[in-house]
């Protein structure tokens, strides 16, 4: 009987430690999972996507997973829309041919929208209110200031160029097409980025009759008091930006408050990654710089993500820029907004700033309003009473008097 019982007693365990063996324990599920897909699938995603390996044609890790969910309806939309990816910042140095080759390196990576930039740095230092009043110590006549400040004025002019846009021709045509067939459309657009370094600057880039041929307008501030200056008056500025690889933290960045205000009049805030991918130094720059923007400016601080790429192989394909967004602390599932719909929301944003109408609105009581059973006749007179709409209508006159008797003669 003591045989019979110990022998059922070695079954039991054996058994038991066999369903054991098939039903691992939690910690040892949390050893296997959280080594394998946090760590390791860390380390070759974003070791693939910094060299510039195409994350999406290889398998996809959890984080690429997360990343393709959450862009799935971006891309069913962006076949109604005509837009998907932008990049909003290759530099335009002078040479026509580097930049045709940045914008066909651009359109090949997938971005149907690019923005070609132009910085000109501070073109209004040294102007009208730098001058001195003196030259080897001896005061300047009136009229020797006078002829100072016209110069002044127009090497401000001269500083800024017109925009330059690539001829379309010059492209792939092959890369055109698949952008055509994908129910998109390629799109330029001109980027101004200046050095804001005092108080007067902005009244002149607001008054600056180049200023307005340009798309965007970017600013790198020199003062945080610039910041109040923008969420006021921010109608004539639409991306924030600052150099990555500057030892040098922007005065502004720590301040949550005014990088909220100025985010909630649509100003977008820049961070550029091409220069990262060459040094150590400016990767460290890159990380710290994003971290503390992301969680300054926070969920809704219009951050996005640019190459700033003076060479080719400084850009990246869309998806690639969006896992860059593991290393500023943000989800990836969100980090396709940075290469996506924030640039789209600027540049309807600068689009509506530019070519809309600015007027006021006039309201009267329902007993004013001109009743329809007038007839045209009476209307037309109430009309005239009316002393813009007279003078125009006689304007109007004369111009048609004057084709008449030039038909006559």
């Amino acid at each position: 009987m003591y045989v019979f019982d110990l022998l059922a007693i070695t079954i039991t365990v054996v058994l038991t430690m066999t369903i054991v063996s098939f039903f691992p324990t939690p910690s040892r599920l949390l050893r296997q999972s959280g080594r394998s897909s946090s760590d390791q699938s860390f380390g070759r995603l974003f070791g693939s996507s910094w060299l510039g390996v195409d994350s999406t044609s290889a398998s996809l890790t959890q984080s690429g997973q997360a990343l393709k969910s959450a862009h799935t309806m971006s891309e069913q939309r962006s076949k109604f829309n005509g837009f998907q990816f932008a990049d909003l910042n290759l530099v335009h140095s002078g040479d026509v041919k580097r930049t045709t080759q940045l914008v066909g390196r651009a359109l090949k990576m997938g971005y149907d929208a690019v923005a070609i930039n132009i910085d000109v740095g501070d073109p209004f230092c040294g102007g009208v209110d730098k001058i001195v009043n003196e030259i080897h110590g001896e005061p300047v006549p009136k009229k020797k200031r006078k002829q100072m400040a016209k110069e002044a004025n127009v090497s401000e002019h001269d500083a800024i160029p017109k925009p330059f846009k690539v001829d379309l021709a010059t492209l792939d045509q092959t890369d055109l097409k698949v952008v055509e067939a994908n129910g998109r459309v390629f799109r330029q657009f001109s980027r101004l980025t200046v050095t804001l370094s005092d108080t007067t600057s902005i009244h002149k880039l607001a008054n600056h009759p180049r200023v307005k041929l340009y798309d965007l307008v970017a600013v790198r501030l020199a003062d945080p008091t610039f910041l109040t200056t923008l969420s006021k008056k921010g109608d004539i500025v639409d991306i924030v930006t600052f150099p990555v690889s500057s030892s040098t933290k922007p005065c502004w960045l720590y301040q949550p408050k005014l990088i909220r205000a100025v985010a909630a009049e649509g100003l977008g805030f820049e961070l550029t990654y091409g220069e990262a991918l060459h040094e150590s130094a400016n990767r460290q720059l890159f990380i710290s710089y994003g971290t503390t923007l992301a969680q300054t400016a926070g969920p809704k601080g219009n951050l996005f993500l640019s190459s700033g790429a003076t060479d080719v192989i400084q850009i990246r394909g869309a998806y690639d820029v969006a896992n860059f967004s593991c290393l500023i602390n943000t989800p990836t599932s969100k980090g396709i907004h940075y290469v996506s719909t924030i640039p789209k929301a600027i540049l309807l944003r600068s689009q509506a700033r530019r070519l809309t109408l600015k007027g006021a609105w006039h309201v009267t009581d329902i007993s004013a309003v001109p009743s329809k059973d007038k007839t045209p006749a009476e209307a037309l007179k109430d009309l005239l009473k009316i002393e813009e709409f007279s003078k125009q209508a006689e304007l109007k006159s004369g111009q048609q008097s004057a084709d008449a008797m030039e038909v006559d003669a």
